[in-house]
Parts: C-alpha cells; sequence; structure tokens
C-alpha cells in the first residue's frame, strides 16, 4: 500500500510569559534547514513570528505563538496535475528528527506534539469507507456506503514509557476520505473559460494524527527527557500507521 506524506509539524508548549516576538526563530530556522529562511514575518496584532522558506521537499515553517512553537513542513504545489500534494513516502524518520532538533534551543517547555498527515489512494469513496474501516478498528465503525462529508475522530491515550511519571500520552486521530480536483482553464481569457474535460479527480483516504502529551501535565519537562519523549511521539504514530494502513 502506498502511503504519501501530505505534511509534518513538532510542536513545543512553553510557560506563557515567554515574549513570542522574541523567540529565536531564524536560528531555530537555520538549525533545521542549514540555510536562511525566505522570509520573517512579524505580526505584533497576532503575537506571532514567522520564518519560512523551501526546505527538502517541501516548505519549512518555523512559527513562534503565544505559549508554543512550531515547525511545519508542509509540500510545494505539485507540478503535476491531479496528484496529492506531498513532501514524500511515509515514513519520514530523518525529516521528523530534523524538525525536533530545535527544542535544544528554547526555553522552557512543558508539552509536546507530533503531528502528520498520511495519505492512501483509493480508487473511490467507498473504497476509502472500506479502508477507515479497516484502520480504525479501535472503535470497529461501519460507514453506509450513501454518506458524504464523512469524518471520523477519536483519542486512544496511553502511558509515557520515556517522560516522567504519570505523564500520559493521546493519540488523537483523524480519518476522512478526500479528493484533489484539477480543473482545467482556457489561458488568455477574461475571465477564464473552462475547457474540457474540466475536471480530474483523485481520492485517498486521509489519516491526521496530533500524537501530544497530556494538557494535565503543567510542570515543566525536564530537559534530559524531552529529546526521548519526542521520540517516543514518533515510534507510536509510526506503529499507529503501520498496523492500520498495511
Amino acid at each position: 500500500m502506498q502511503l504519501i506524506t501530505e505534511m509534518l509539524r513538532f510542536s513545543a508548549f512553553t510557560p506563557v510569559q515567554v515574549d513570542p516576538m522574541r523567540a529565536p526563530i531564524e536560528g531555530l530556522w537555520r538549525s533545521i534547514a542549514n540555510s536562511e529562511p525566505e522570509q520573517v514575518i512579524r505580526n505584533g496584532t497576532m503575537k506571532q513570528l514567522i520564518a519560512e522558506g523551501p526546505h527538502a521537499n517541501g516548505r519549512l515553517s518555523v512559527v513562534s505563538a503565544l505559549g508554543r512553537i512550531d515547525t511545519i513542513l508542509s509540500p510545494l504545489p505539485s507540478p503535476v496535475g491531479g496528484q496529492w500534494p506531498s513532501i514524500g513516502n511515509w515514513p519520514m524518520r530523518a525529516s521528523v528528527l530534523r524538525l525536533m532538533e530545535f527544542v535544544k534551543d528554547i526555553p522552557p517547555i512543558t508539552r509536546i506534539a507530533f503531528g502528520a498527515t498520511v495519505i492512501s489512494p483509493v480508487e473511490d469513496k467507498i473504497a476509502g469507507y472500506r479502508l477507515i474501516e479497516q484502520g480504525a478498528f479501535d472503535i470497529q465503525p461501519k460507514i453506509p456506503d450513501e454518506v458524504s462529508d464523512f469524518l471520523l475522530q477519536f483519542n486512544c491515550p496511553v502511558r509515557s514509557r520515556r517522560g516522567p511519571d504519570g505523564m500520559t500520552i493521546n493519540r488523537l486521530a483523524r480519518w476522512g476520505v478526500a479528493q484533489v480536483k484539477l480543473i482545467w482553464m482556457q489561458i488568455g481569457s477574461s475571465p477564464p473559460i473552462s475547457r474540457e474535460p474540466t475536471t480530474r479527480e483523485v481520492m485517498a483516504a486521509r489519516l491526521e494524527l496530533d500524537f501530544n502529551t497530556a494538557a494535565e501535565w503543567t510542570n515543566e519537562i525536564p530537559r534530559n527527557q524531552v529529546t526521548e519523549l519526542a521520540a517516543e511521539l514518533v515510534e507510536l504514530s509510526e506503529q499507529y500507521v503501520e498496523e492500520r494502513l498495511r
């Protein structure tokens, strides 16, 4: 089964007294990409600082906002129509480890989270529903063929093996069937005129993962355990996908 990675995200939650506008995001961006960001955006109204630019097979964003820092690897627009936006095949251990690098250089951390969107192409909506029924075996869903706009979300928390005693890891998963639609347009007319064939559709089962340390833990995570916890989140996500999308 082909598994495509649409997005990767790693997040660290910091005490709210840390000023997001003073976060060293350009240095964090360089530590991941080994180059300079293409642009840095400062939004004083939203208290948000963003460094972004091309990296690997996608676009890397480092975002500092009130109480958190996110590193996100998202896809570039596909040069070939009708293909899923992608940063590579799942799993992507090397890219994930690079996204995690920044945790060594930021203020105290109280929570961390790893997110990924994994795509499995299917022939049609019904095939996508059958794949979800097979993959979401934790709750054994039965999806009628005639259902539309289907979205399933649930959490299967587990105790952390590498974090502080008593820490829980949320394994939040969101399942659905999505489609990419290619629209052909006549170039040079105003307004643009559709031309035949007007559309081409590609469908896939879509699994969004958000694995995170539970919000109930409000103390600082010991520095020597942050990296181990991050690795645990990644390993749990890879195991989750392997068990459900084989």
